[in-house]
């Protein structure tokens, strides 16, 4: 499903159509959108009196259910209080229609002066939302903390004895999860294992590399005899 797909879902709804006519839209079934829906939909909380969704908060007087003798202050009043667990007169005020299908508010007529707990279906935060999720699943690798530290402790002691990344692989790769050598690297630098704090001291020290020569016809570089200079092309 993609972005012009959610464009017309969040249309439908804003149309109060129902999910089978959204879904013989997009030519899909109705449960696949009313899953969308309900996976992807953006909570906004309210703005309740004193932070508490009671019915009776700003009209009842109640005190001490904190137990707290010396206290004067109204526990409606309150930010310690949670009213829903300590006051027997608790009565929500919250709304539950996204309970039931459309499971959002976008269709409420009372969606601009309602100031309780809601959900909005936007297909360009949707489509972020799915986006961002599927990016973080493909990081990582999925291992157990077990195999984890089997993996770390193998390849480690591996690469102290001087053999290369592509090496191990070759060597182990039913130890080793990936499908290239590639992968194996990037998943040591990812998890910070201890290979990443090895030092160059470790490894296996060449010599300078060979300096190529700035001048492709100058062969002095490349031999120890002396050469005379090429000679130059005269124009006639």
């Amino acid at each position: 499903m993609d972005l012009s797909d959610r464009i017309a879902i969040e249309t439908g709804i804003c149309n109060k159509d129902s999910f089978k006519k959204i879904a013989r839209l997009l030519r899909r079934h109705p449960t696949t959108i009313a899953h969308e829906v309900e996976e992807n939909r953006t909570f906004i909380r309210g703005n309740y009196p004193n932070g508490k969704d009671c019915r009776y908060v700003r009209t009842r007087n109640i005190h001490h259910l904190c137990e707290d003798q010396e206290c004067d202050k109204n526990c409606c009043r309150c930010w310690k209080v949670n009213c829903a667990e300590k006051c027997p007169a608790y009565v929500s005020a919250a709304c539950h229609k996204f309970e039931r299908p459309p499971y959002v508010c976008n269709s409420c007529p009372d969606k601009k002066l309602c100031n309780k707990d809601k959900y909005i279906y936007s297909a360009k935060h949707a489509d972020a939302a799915v986006t961002r999720r599927r990016s973080e699943s493909r990081q990582g690798i999925r291992v157990s903390e077990e195999q984890m530290a089997d993996m770390n402790s193998l390849i480690t002691q591996l690469v102290k004895k001087g053999q290369p990344l592509a090496h191990i692989y070759a060597e182990h790769k039913e130890e080793i999860p990936g499908s290239r050598s590639g992968r194996c690297i990037t998943i040591l630098m990812q998890e910070k294992w201890q290979l990443k704090a090895l030092t160059c001291a470790e490894k296996q020290v060449t010599g300078p590399a060979r300096k190529k020569p700035q001048n492709p016809w100058d062969l002095r570089i490349w031999t120890s005899e002396k050469t005379a200079p090429m000679p130059t092309l005269k124009t006639i």
